[in-house]
């Protein structure tokens, strides 16, 4: 019977479907938002309803970019008539989770454990019921295609143990986000004398992890610091002295990379002009860097450290005192903060 639900609901037109989900989705947020403010006892004000419209939009979007413009399409994942639905609402439930430690962090500076832990443990349990939700198996190699003749290679077990796999997918995305950032966070403390990331980073990145699986994770680990810089830059043009938390760069990281899954995988740089047939030598292609561990490893030492040298940048600017220009019936001796 639910399945039968599902796949006629999804049958509808992809306006009124997704429409739907982003009004059901905002409500959910509204209310864990409010819900996590009421515990720790903080002001809540208007938060609740904008990240309840701000889920909606992004949750409603997504759905019809997924049902209309597939964009999480890769030619070695092909979910299955019903869970390929069931990944969308797998998806938005992130997202609602984003948008409320979002709107809690920019508010009270923290990352609250009663949204990360249960989306984790939630996003692992789904995965292994499921065995079908997956972005990107565990392990794929693409350094072994030969266009037209032979495709990727993929373990058999993947095929032959789908809920295994779900389980081992998830944990591997768990491990990958929150071993990662909790790493940046032991490096830039210390460096820097101070933390950069706080341990609700960690976590969060852990629950984004377990839901998208670990290249997934690491392509928004490296998404993060752009936005975050693109930030920084707007607060000196600005000259705010306003600081922002890093929890929000890495919502907007993972989110980025659930709508633009499917052409991140795939981009492709041809290094010789058009090539017939493709290969390491003359053409950069993303998904091959994550069938190969020396690549890993390259990549990954590269990340962390532009990450450790922009925390620090980040850290030398939130410690530059900042004044005002003073009115002409002002003491012009006496700076004022802004």
């Amino acid at each position: 019977m639910p399945e039968t639900f599902v796949l006629e609901f999804f049958q509808l037109s992809p306006e009124i479907t997704s429409s739907v989900i982003g009004l059901v989705a905002g409500v959910a947020c509204g209310l864990l938002t409010a819900f996590v403010f009421r515990r720790y006892d903080e002001a809540c004000g208007g938060w609740p309803v904008w990240s309840g419209i701000a889920a909606t939009l992004l949750c409603g979007v997504f759905s019809f970019a997924m049902l209309v413009g597939q964009v999480q399409r890769t030619p070695e994942v092909i979910p299955g008539e019903f869970w390929g639905p069931m990944r969308i609402v797998f998806h938005v439930t992130l997202i609602v989770l984003l948008v409320a430690a979002t709107a809690i962090d920019l508010k009270a500076f923290l990352i609250p454990d009663e949204i990360t832990l249960p989306g984790t443990l939630l996003a692992v349990i789904l995965a292994t019921i499921a065995g079908d939700l997956q972005m990107a198996h565990l392990w794929v190699d693409w350094n072994h295609e030969i266009p037209q003749i032979r495709g990727p290679w993929i373990p058999d077990w993947i095929r032959l143990r789908p809920h295994l796999h779900g389980a081992a997918w998830s944990l591997a995305g768990l491990v990958a986000g929150g071993g990662t950032t909790w790493l940046v966070r032991v490096l830039t403390s210390k460096l820097l004398g101070k933390e950069a990331l706080g341990f609700g980073d960690v976590t969060l990145m852990a629950m984004i992890g377990a839901f998208l699986g670990w290249q997934a994770v690491l392509v928004t680990f490296m998404l993060a610091p752009i936005a975050g810089l693109c930030a920084a830059v707007t607060l000196a043009v600005t000259r705010s002295r306003a600081i922002l938390p890093y929890g929000p760069y890495l919502s907007i990281a993972a989110i980025t990379t659930m709508f633009a899954w499917g052409p991140l995988w795939m981009f492709e740089l041809h290094l010789s002009g058009q090539s017939v047939h493709p290969d390491r030598v003359n053409t950069f292609a993303v998904r091959r860097f994550f069938g190969d561990w020396p690549s890993l490893l390259i990549i990954g030492g590269s990340v962390l450290a532009g990450i450790i040298v922009l925390s620090g940048l980040m850290r030398v600017y939130s410690s530059i005192p900042v004044t005002r220009r003073v009115a002409r019936d002002e003491s012009p001796d006496v700076p004022v903060e802004s």
